[in-house]
């Protein structure tokens, strides 16, 4: 059997309304394998960040147990790089300094850092915007810069919500294919959330669909599409049915 780089084990979170305990996430059970990337999808509000700000240690569970790399943690900050929605630069810092900030935050010497930065920046092609300040850049290369920076925190186990969901439709796909090539260098653990489904199946090994709130699985799809994904793939016979699944999973909820 595959070693998970990620374990949970009937994970539940409540907080209290009107002098009532209220779950939002509820005995939830799942597993990210080595290398291996998981997508989440679910109706609006029911849970999905929830879980990812447990993940990363923002938040704490009610109950349930969280084994990364087998172990048991209580302490989880810093155990991923955690990518939200909204690019979060620093706008007052270039793209190199922002993207430094992940090695900065782990105390790497500021000579490492920006030799570490700046040779990233070369890999994927961002050099020339080196010296560029937030303001100047696209929403599609904001979140190239941003991804770039969670991956110098951590390059292996990646927790993301919903990266593109505010790009225009091809700056997205430029931003999945691109996101495909630097998880393939890295061979990152991924836990992507996403609200499009088509998304989910072009980058997943496999789905998890949650429910309404409070969030519990109600499936896991297997993505048995060849690799590296082309977009093309989303056209083929299987991987309409599969979407058509998803999408009947979601609207009976």
């Amino acid at each position: 059997m595959t070693t998970p780089k990620l374990e949970v084990k009937n994970l539940s979170k409540t907080f209290s309304l009107n002098s009532s305990l209220t779950y939002t996430v509820s005995s939830i059970s799942m597993r990210i394998n080595y290398g291996e990337f998981v997508s989440i999808i679910g109706p609006s509000g029911c849970g999905k960040t929830t879980l990812l700000n447990i993940l990363a240690g923002l938040e704490k569970q009610t109950t349930g147990t969280i084994y990364i790399d087998k172990q048991k943690n209580q302490k989880l900050l810093g155990k991923s790089g955690y990518m939200l929605q909204k690019p979060l630069l620093l706008p007052w810092k270039t793209v190199l300094e922002n993207v430094m900030l992940g090695l900065t935050l782990k105390r790497i010497s500021e000579k490492k850092a920006k030799q570490e930065a700046c040779n990233m920046l070369k890999k994927f092609g961002l050099s020339d915007y080196a010296n560029y300040y937030p303001h100047a850049l696209s929403g599609g290369m904001a979140q190239r810069v941003a991804l770039l920076r969670t991956i110098l925190f951590n390059n292996q186990f990646l927790l993301m919500d919903e990266p593109f969901g505010a790009l225009d439709a091809l700056t997205r796909l430029s931003m999945q294919m691109w996101l495909l090539d630097v998880w393939q260098t890295y061979k990152s653990s991924v836990l992507f959330v996403t609200h499009d489904i088509r998304e989910a199946i072009l980058l997943s090994d496999r789905i998890y669909v949650l429910s309404s709130s409070p969030a519990t699985i109600i499936k896991e799809v297997n993505i048995n599409l060849p690799r590296p994904r082309k977009h093309e793939f989303l056209k083929d016979k299987k991987t309409v049915e599969i979407e058509q699944l998803l999408e009947q999973l979601l609207l009976n909820l």
